[in-house]
């Protein structure tokens, strides 16, 4: 966290657990170019959880070092989302982006 209490991973973090399947050189550009989130994000309540009221889809990685995926199951089945599984770490959009967009297409 820096002095504005914004968070980024580290180079070592984004390559041996946000983005472990890919390459070096793809690991780096991550981890470069990757945006600061803010904090607070973490600690702020929905007021209105949309998957009350819409259909919901969620990816479950099995191979994620960032969150846990039985962790990540049982989030889907308590918000009674659609979930496809698929062998990814943290970015299934990047290691296998048709299987990820045929989700985000339905």
């Amino acid at each position: 966290m820096d002095a504005s209490s914004y968070l980024t991973l580290s180079p070592e973090t984004v390559a041996n657990d946000f983005a472990q399947a890919m390459s070096k050189e793809e690991t780096n550009l991550i981890a470069t170019t990757q945006g600061a989130i803010r904090g607070a994000n973490f600690e702020e309540k929905v007021a209105i959880a949309a998957w009350d009221s819409k259909p919901i889809w969620s990816i479950v990685t099995t191979s994620d070092h960032m969150i846990n995926p039985s962790l990540l199951q049982d989030t889907a089945n308590k918000i009674r989302a659609k979930t496809p599984v698929l062998t990814a770490s943290h970015v299934p959009m990047l290691l296998q982006p048709e299987a990820a967009a045929k989700v985000i297409d339905h």
